[in-house]
């Protein structure tokens, strides 16, 4: 299928949500991103400035080439912890097949080389203390485990449009204790971490600064894991699950205990510090986002089209320019226990659409304060039906009279006519203190509201 990961990142959406809501309640602010085109199943694919052609895939170096075992170096790495698979002395250290690590010699051949050779021997690679600069992708296609000596000692530095790292075809891929970044101003694109048809990796402990694009993007994958990792200064979104195309899945994918801030720079929308890609035909569920500390410059954590989501313990805090603290659409999610403040639009937005069923899903437990609104509800598109939704034991409130937080629960209409609202609860929320008022449902939503305070 053709890669639309480079295609302009400056692609349009339609505006939505212009409805007024009575005469004496002002215009809200909502701005889902991600959202598909008109037409089910179009699909953007990742936002990209515009290119004349679309780079080729890099060659690894040929792990066939002859090169006698080179000796340890003087410096060994720290003792890891204990793996079942990989010995405590097998090791590969890059500075032993050249690698400078002084940010000015192009060290990516010594790295590949090194990678070839762990690679042989099934060990673990190592890089010590240094920035490595790197001209060309690193390809990791077979099972490996890279071991920086830490986030504040290690940097890989790309240069220019690329991506740093490209996980493909392979399974059992583990990183820790790097920084990744990109060296030049003026990159059109290019991921520190880009994985396709990749399943069973773990990215933790590492840092992801001064990107030109998208830090970690994830294409037809299973079972990934991005813990405790520090994102900064990123163009694009900080975990991004990109369109896996007809027939294609992302699924089982794990984001917890990382820290965001200043992420989802680009202007076009699209893109957040977490972010799943929408659209038909395609399957992405099981995505949990826990424990996350979040300072965005767009939507918090936007799920478009994620089935059997947890986002749960996450606290996020908007800029008051644009986006939501959470959106999402699809079915069987889970939405609990986030703190969200000052973001442009709703706290916490559902978003109802025909293209995926809006069904099952849960919005509990979450504090949201000086938003647009504290919770809103949209029927965006004709034919939408949603179906079994709780808005249980929140929260929302406004903090002064000068919040522009208007209503703690509030649903919408974007010109749709044709949408039915099934066995949606509303019940046991506290909505005292918003400017305005508790509740504000557009007719003809129906809804259960029982035992809320406000």
């Amino acid at each position: 299928m053709a890669d639309a990961r480079h295609e302009p990142r400056g692609w349009s959406r339609r505006d939505f949500l212009k409805l007024v809501v009575g005469s004496a309640v002002s215009l809200p602010v909502v701005a889902w991103v991600a959202l598909p085109g008109a037409a089910a199943g179009a699909t953007p694919g990742r936002a990209r400035k515009a290119l004349t052609r679309t780079p080729a895939r890099p060659t690894p170096v040929p792990r066939a080439r002859a090169k006698p075992t080179p000796r340890p170096s003087a410096k060994q790495p720290p003792t890891p912890t204990p793996s079942r698979s990989i010995p405590d002395d097998n090791w590969v250290n890059v500075r032993d097949f050249g690698a400078a690590g002084n940010g000015r010699a192009d060290d990516t051949s010594a790295i590949s080389a090194a990678l070839a050779t762990a690679k042989r021997r099934g060990a673990r690679l190592y890089v010590p203390a240094g920035t490595y600069r790197v001209t060309r992708t690193v390809v990791i296609d077979s099972p490996l485990r890279i071991t920086g000596e830490g986030r504040d000692a290690v940097t890989i530095a790309g240069v220019g449009t690329m991506d740093i790292l490209a996980i493909t075809r392979t399974s059992g891929v583990e990183i820790a204790g790097l920084t990744l970044t990109n060296l030049s101003d003026s990159a059109e694109w290019g991921e520190a971490i880009h994985l396709t048809d990749a399943s069973d990796i773990t990215i933790q402990q590492c840092r992801f600064t001064h990107l030109p694009d998208t830090a970690v993007g994830l294409i037809r994958v299973a079972r990934v894991t991005v813990a405790d990792c520090e994102f900064s200064d990123v163009q694009g979104s900080g975990v991004r699950l990109h369109d896996p195309g007809a027939g294609g899945a992302n699924a089982y994918v794990y984001v917890r205990g990382n820290t965001f801030k200043d992420v989802a720079k680009w202007d076009a929308a699209g893109h957040a510090a977490v972010q799943a890609h929408g659209g038909a035909g395609f399957t992405q569920a099981h995505v949990w986002v826990e424990n996350n500390y979040v300072e965005s410059r767009s939507v918090g954590i936007g799920l478009d089209a994620v089935d059997y989501a947890t986002v749960i313990n996450n606290r996020i805090v908007g800029n008051g320019v644009r986006g939501e603290g959470i959106a999402f659409t699809g079915a069987h999610n889970r939405i609990e226990g986030n703190q969200i403040n000052n973001a442009y639009a709703a706290g916490i937005l559902v978003w109802g659409v025909n293209y995926r069923a809006i069904a099952d899903n849960v919005i509990q437990g979450n504090t949201c304060w000086d938003n647009a609104q504290g919770i809103a509800i949209v029927c965006g598109q004709d034919g939408t039906v949603i179906d079994g939704l709780q808005v249980v034991g929140n929260r929302c409130y406004a903090s002064s009279p000068a919040s522009r937080q208007q209503f703690g629960v509030q649903s919408y209409i974007d010109g749709a006519t044709d949408f039915t609202w099934v066995n949606v609860v509303i019940a046991h929320n506290d909505l005292r203190g918003n400017t305005v008022g508790p509740i504000n449902l557009v007719p003809p939503s129906q809804a259960t509201i029982t035992n809320n305070l406000g």
